[in-house]
């Protein structure tokens, strides 16, 4: 019921806001574009030993997400990137996704995400082999720009690496849509 509950909120906030955007990568990849490791598809729980562990077994959600070589380890010295192309900025609040992270920490291999070309996150690389949301705050950017999500690796040791599901951009509600997201969360609430 969680994996629904947050997908069904996430996608409502998204279509009820002028701009906004949600994929939960399932039907197709979401029109990312990804370069050099990044990958749509459905990871198999590829197994990392004898460096790391293994990738996970699906998406969050579902069978689909993103990941840097899906069923294998990733690329060595390599600086792969997946784009969120043209998002409209100027009403954005948050930027909320999914991440899986098997890079070994980040001394050698980072994982970062860039809004209009600032860096606003860096994962710590080790997400405990289990899935973990990320949520983070857009309210002080503006006018349009590509959300970047950047894994960057090394030649010391290739691991499973970087996965991306359920990616959402919500925008600053209408005056009218406030209501509507109450109702939803209080739903949500009486349902755990």
């Amino acid at each position: 019921m969680k994996l629904l509950a947050f997908a069904s909120v996430c996608a409502l906030a998204a279509s009820a806001a002028s701009g906004a955007y949600f994929s939960d990568f399932e039907a197709d990849d979401g029109g990312l574009i990804g370069t050099n490791d990044w990958e749509w598809g459905m990871p198999v729980g590829f197994d990392g030993a004898p460096y790391g562990g293994a990738e996970p077994i699906g998406g969050y959600s579902g069978d689909y997400c993103w990941g840097t070589v899906i069923g294998g380890a990733h690329s060595p010295s390599t600086i792969s990137t997946l784009t969120l192309a043209g998002q409209n900025l100027d009403l954005a609040e948050t930027l909320s996704f999914w991440e899986y992270s098997e890079s070994g920490g980040n001394t050698f291999d980072t994982a970062k995400v860039f809004v209009g070309g600032t860096e606003v996150y860096l994962s710590d690389g080790n997400s405990g082999l289990a899935w973990r949301e990320v949520v983070l705050d857009l309210t002080g950017f503006s006018g349009t720009g590509d959300i970047v999500f950047e894994f960057s690796t090394t030649s010391v040791v290739e691991r499973v690496g970087w996965y991306i599901d359920d990616l959402c951009v919500t925008d600053i509600p209408a005056p009218g849509t406030i209501a509507l997201f109450g109702i939803a969360g209080l739903a949500i609430r009486r349902r755990r």
